[in-house]
């Protein structure tokens, strides 16, 4: 069971194959029963359709799973906007004196999710203007010169994804507080890598500070 929520339009209504609201075939009493079928009048559009397996993975290419990381589900944030221009646009992993970094200060192991998003209009909803990527590490805040991968906690593929965002696992492997290193860049160096950013920190800890 799907539900499209724009399904009153004239142009995005409803699945209407195998398993649609006028499919009478499949539809049977024991059908309606055991899915617990109510839709109601197919005639309203309300957005709510079934499809089977095979025609939904013939028809949806992408499937995105939204966390609700809300102060309600005990998470926390903190965010920083910033631009790669000039000096910062250094090229990534590159030139990692020049690139854009951020200390990340936790008081006790965490789960956490880093969300790098580009904040120029490229027009698209999932894709952005430049290929990005950032990496997490264990610094002591400090100014990562170099990639020591003993130190690497987690880093984000290159993408030109509008929002690439990632699950890191802040374990007991140092004595906390501790302060860890983020560094976020744009793949190309130069006016073809400038663009805005936005760097935010989900994480259930209290004190956390970025």
């Amino acid at each position: 069971m799907l539900r499209n929520p724009h399904g009153r339009q004239s142009f995005t209504r409803e699945w209407t194959g195998e398993w649609g609201d006028q499919d009478y075939e499949n539809w049977t009493d024991v059908a309606k029963k055991t899915l617990k079928y109510a839709n109601g009048n197919p005639e309203l559009f309300d957005g709510l359709f079934w499809m089977n397996s095979s025609d939904f993975l013939a028809n949806f290419k992408y499937l995105y799973v939204c966390r609700e990381l809300t102060v309600r589900m005990g998470w926390r944030s903190q965010s920083i906007m910033s631009e790669w221009k000039g000096n910062s646009s250094a090229g990534f992993p590159g030139q990692l004196r020049n690139v854009p970094q951020y200390k990340l200060t936790l008081s006790q192991p965490s789960a956490a999710y880093v969300a790098l998003t580009q904040t120029d209009d490229s027009g698209s909803s999932f894709k952005g203007k430049l290929f990005i990527g950032w990496m997490v590490s264990r610094e002591q805040g400090k100014l990562m010169t170099k990639i020591d991968k003993t130190r690497m906690i987690s880093k984000a593929g290159i993408s030109d994804l509008k929002v690439l965002s990632q699950e890191v696992e802040f374990d007991a492997k140092v004595s906390y507080p501790y302060s860890f290193t983020i560094v976020c860049g744009s793949k190309d160096a130069g006016p073809a890598g400038e663009g805005g950013f936005e760097i935010k920190v989900y994480s259930r800890d209290p004190k956390m500070t970025l």
